[in-house]
This record gives structure tokens, C-alpha cells and sequence, in this order.
């Protein structure tokens, strides 16, 4: 019986090409809440609000655009699904595990 050989190609395919930055549950939420409290919430308004780095803030923000769950329009930032800011933290994970349900 022949042997068959395998070839590598050197390259691996992933099976999403999307990124995440690493950030903390609790950053998410804190975003999330103050976007949902706050009108006009720029990512330097939402910094002082949640009194967090602004570079981490910027993490939140493009994970969140990824994930569709947020909006920018110019420098704001708006929610795209009902949130629920005053809810509970299982209400609030709730929100990002449908979230990734829906990604492709």
C-alpha cells in the first residue's frame, strides 16, 4: 500500500477573523452603564465618569463596536439594544452572551 505524504503550507487558517482586546467583565459593565446613563458620551466623558484609563475605555468601546451592541456616531457613542444599566450583573452578562450568540 502507498505511503502518502502530507504537505504543510505554512499557514493556519482561523476560524474568526474578528479581535478582541483583553478588558475585565466589570469595565464592560462600567462602559456600558455609563453610555446608558450619560447623553453625549464621548470616550473621554465616559473616562472621567467611570474614573477609568482612557486607553482601557478604548478597549471597551472598539470590543463593543465589534460585538455590535454599540454605535458611533462622530465622537459619541450610543447603545444598539436595550440594556439594562440598573439590573443586575447576570441581567448584564445576559445582554453580551446574546451578543456573541449573534456573531457570525
Amino acid at each position: 500500500m502507498p505511503k502518502r505524504s502530507v504537505t504543510k503550507t505554512g499557514k493556519r487558517r482561523s476560524g474568526c477573523s474578528l479581535k478582541f482586546d483583553p478588558v475585565g467583565l466589570e469595565s464592560i459593565f462600567d462602559v456600558l452603564d455609563a453610555i446608558a446613563w450619560m447623553s453625549n458620551a464621548t470616550s473621554t466623558k465616559i473616562a472621567q465618569f467611570t474614573s477609568m484609563d482612557p486607553r482601557t475605555v478604548g478597549k471597551v468601546l472598539k470590543n463593543g463596536l465589534t460585538l455590535e451592541i454599540l454605535d458611533r456616531v462622530d465622537d459619541e457613542y450610543a447603545l444598539r439594544l436595550p440594556y439594562p444599566s440598573k439590573g443586575s450583573e447576570d441581567e448584564k452578562k445576559a445582554v453580551l452572551r446574546e451578543s456573541l450568540y449573534k456573531m457570525p
